[in-house]
């Protein structure tokens, strides 16, 4: 008897411990029931042992979570495997106000967890400061840290903390990649001793790494103007070449390979650059996905920089990799990184959780990035747009980059947003060669920021090789020019960008996507029984793409009027 109740007992507790999802450690920006929330479309997350799909609501009230379906906003269920998800109610959430949110996940099985514990935040949002009425400046870096106190509200430069209490000064970091020999690969390499994963070095699982050969173009040294450019075979890894294990490929295994197209000897070898700044210096790649690389940015590298000032800034933080710039030579295959993984979106999910843990490390610093604008959620408090605007750009690009800001400043989120001048041998080494004088272009920079500027963006100055902000400031922008008021128009129906050779469409709706009640097209001319349909399942850029179902020979005509001006070449595609 004693006995069967001792198994009985352990079958309880193992029944009990197997039982459903319920999401832990659930964080509001980052922090646990915050009282202060400084954006009006917060962030949330939660951990949790797997999941496949999660649904958030927020509501007013403990009781109006109760019924999901009547909540302030319900997510519903959502398909991922990310943890973490932004507000996505209407209307924006109000100042002063207290609300409460919970949270429920789905098993990689499909099965429904259960709800978790409610939290609660209050809401506190309001603008950022600045020092002139109307625009709120950014520098990367500068010369006189004494003169960017005096005009500049946010500041790579640290060391003008010390002149401005006011200015917002992050630390420049690197979280993607690494330089050896710098102090943060010293860094890596202390951690690495520490946590028993070497017995010197870096673990080398910690870099990324090509899977096959691969060509590789890159500036040497710098990215300066003046540096040439230099092509290089990169030799792949391939596991199966090294057939007894040993971690490197020998003579007999090289002359028998399983996979000729990796002929790395050994897995340094096949590390992915970023530059060639050559020997002794490197600039390499890293797997943000590793765990114990994830670990050390965290709690080690992070704090570390951030030992003064406010927070961090992060360059070279590509959404996806394989992305474009100077990821753009590298669409080979990757020995951390399938093909499929980068379909679905794995990189980018990796370093949101990456910033996910150093936000909760440090949830009340600011933390930018480089090139994450398009993230989302974005995880951190706001993005670099480096290119976001110049002279040469497409009226399509111009209104994409104004609209994108936008999107951004009503979230919440910091926008660097930054205008490239046109060419200048010692300001602007890579702007445009304009018909434009340099007056003039400042003015259309400034113009393009004010049609876009709110609580949270900032106007940024010039392009590689920075420093130069006592020579490219100008007195409009200390000026009290008020709010654009309304919206904007395209004022010219064509116009073309020297870069992508990108043209204004003048079809309404000529990327098919905006679709009306009925799952039409809009703006098209459909004729009677038309089976033409959008398809928000399969696009190859967008949201959405146009597909025609045929189940006779006869060929249906969909069709706009457009109007077009006589003596003009006009190029249908």
């Amino acid at each position: 008897m004693k006995r069967f109740f001792v198994l009985l007992l352990f079958f309880i507790i193992i029944n009990n411990s197997y039982g459903e999802l319920i999401p832990k450690r659930l964080l509001c920006e980052w922090t646990s029931n915050p009282l202060k929330v400084t954006v009006p479309y917060p962030e949330f997350y939660w951990e949790v042992e797997e999941q496949s799909a999660y649904q958030v609501v927020v509501g007013i009230s403990e009781s109006s979570l109760n019924q999901p379906e009547n909540a302030l906003w319900n997510s519903g269920q959502i398909a991922s495997l990310l943890p973490i998800v932004e507000y996505g109610g209407r209307p924006p959430l109000e100042n002063g106000t207290t609300y409460y949110w919970k949270v429920r996940v789905w098993s990689l099985q499909g099965t429904a967890g259960q709800w978790s514990s409610i939290q609660r935040f209050t809401i506190h949002s309001g603008p950022m400061p600045h020092i002139f009425p109307t625009v709120r400046t950014f520098l990367n870096f500068g010369k006189d840290p004494k003169y960017i106190a005096d005009k500049i509200d946010y500041t790579f430069r640290n060391s003008a903390k010390q002149y401005s209490e006011n200015i917002i000064a992050t630390n420049y970091s690197l979280i993607c990649t690494m330089v050896i020999p710098s102090s943060k690969a010293d860094l890596l390499v202390q951690y690495c001793v520490q946590r028993g994963l070497t017995n010197e070095g870096i673990l080398e699982e910690m870099f990324l790494h090509f899977a096959e050969n691969a060509e590789v173009t890159l500036h040497v040294g710098a990215e300066r103007a003046d540096n040439p450019r230099e092509t290089r075979l990169i030799k792949g890894w391939d596991p199966r070449n090294d057939r007894d294990g040993n971690g490197q490929v020998d003579k007999n295994e090289a002359a028998n390979l399983v996979n000729p197209n990796a002929t790395a000897r050994k897995l340094s070898d096949a590390r992915i650059p970023i530059y060639f700044w050559g020997p002794p210096n490197d600039d390499y790649i890293m797997n943000v996905g590793h765990p114990e690389y994830q670990n050390f940015i965290a709690v080690m590298y992070a704090p570390k920089q951030l030992s003064d000032g406010d927070g961090l800034y992060f360059d070279t933080v590509p959404t996806e990799f394989g992305g474009s710039g100077m990821y753009s030579s590298r669409h080979g295959s990757i020995l951390e990184y399938s093909r499929e993984e980068r379909l679905q979106g794995k990189w980018l999910r990796d370093m949101q959780m990456l910033f996910a843990k150093i936000k909760i490390v440090m949830p009340s610093k600011f933390i930018t990035a480089n090139g994450w604008i398009t993230a989302d959620p974005l995880v951190i408090d706001g993005y670099q747009a480096e290119n976001w605007i110049k002279l040469a750009s497409s009226l399509n690009s111009w209104k994409r980059s104004i609209d994108e800001a936008v999107a951004h400043n009503r979230r919440g989120h910091i926008c660097l947003i930054q205008y490239n001048p046109i060419y200048h041998p010692v300001y602007t080494e890579f702007g445009k060669k304009l018909p434009v004088n340099y007056d003039r272009d400042k003015i259309y920079g400034l113009a393009t920021y004010l049609l876009a500027h709110g609580d949270y963006t900032y106007f940024g100055f010039g392009g590689h090789p920075y420093g130069y902000i006592e020579d490219l400031w100008f007195n409009a922008i200390e000026y009290d020019l008020g709010s654009p008021q309304g919206g904007y128009f395209l004022f010219a129906d064509s116009s073309q960008d020297n870069d992508s050779n990108e043209k204004v469409n003048l079809l309404k709706n000529g990327g098919f996507e905006k679709g009306d009640p009925t799952n039409k097209p809009a703006d098209w001319i459909l004729p009677d029984k038309s089976e033409l349909e959008l398809d928000f399942n399969v696009y190859h850029s967008g949201n959405s793409s146009l597909r025609i179902d045929r189940t006779t020979t006869a060929n249906n005509i969909n069709k706009q009027y457009v109007t077009l001006k006589p003596n003009t070449i006009y190029t249908l595609l």
